[in-house]
């Protein structure tokens, strides 16, 4: 039987992890801010150029952000099952594309349930957000990978979904409030939803900690 989730807990000992690791999620952090606003800028350096030139420097950024995001997913895991996180930092190029993948398929599914119905898209939401982590944890392909999220989030609906409206409320709130608090606001964020994830699939990971 799953166990059930315990938000406030999560929420603490993601916090603990963070400081554990603070320099190494915030190096991987401001690596992201800075690429995403050189992302940002670029469409003004690259209006006169062949669009066949536009179209690969676009899809080059979005891979590279992408690996960034999975990156960053990759280091919440292995910084959760306690492992080194620098040593153990590693994303062979067919678990990104599976990651890649899933991330399409999954976002394609939560835009028809917000199309159709709103609470679809919320349910969908929370029921596929653990399909990534299964991607980079049990190297699933993507539709066993949604699959996977889809079982272990059962009978969890509820208090997942409680946990994601307050690390978006944190996250938000560190956003308005002073936009430095992002720093530690989008790691908890990271941290707390693998944390949820390990919870879940408690019983697969007894010897992880060992590795």
């Amino acid at each position: 039987m799953v166990e059930s989730l315990i938000i406030v807990p999560i929420l603490k000992n993601s916090w603990k992890i963070l400081k554990k690791n603070f320099l190494s999620f915030t190096v991987l952090f401001l690596s992201m801010v800075a690429f995403n606003y050189l992302n940002y800028i670029k469409d003004g350096y690259i209006q006169n150029l062949l669009t066949p030139a536009k179209y690969f420097i676009s899809v080059a950024a979005f891979l590279i952000n992408s690996y960034l995001l999975t990156l960053f997913m990759q280091m919440s895991l292995i910084a959760y099952f306690e492992k080194p996180v620098l040593r153990s930092l590693k994303i062979p190029a067919r678990i990104f594309i599976n990651k890649l993948a899933t991330d399409l398929i999954v976002n394609a599914i939560i835009i028809l349930g917000f199309i159709f119905f709103v609470v679809p898209g919320i349910i969908f939401v929370v029921k596929l957000q653990f399909s990534g982590y299964s991607v980079l944890d049990k190297k699933l392909s993507p539709l066993k990978a949604i699959a996977h999220s889809w079982e272990i989030t059962k009978n969890q609906k509820l208090q997942l979904f409680y946990l994601l409206a307050i690390l978006i409320i944190l996250n938000l709130a560190a956003i308005y409030l002073f936009f430095v608090g992002v720093v530690i606001a989008y790691p908890i964020f990271s941290l707390s939803q693998a944390g949820a994830y390990y919870i879940l699939t408690k019983n697969g990971h007894k010897n992880n900690k060992k590795g």
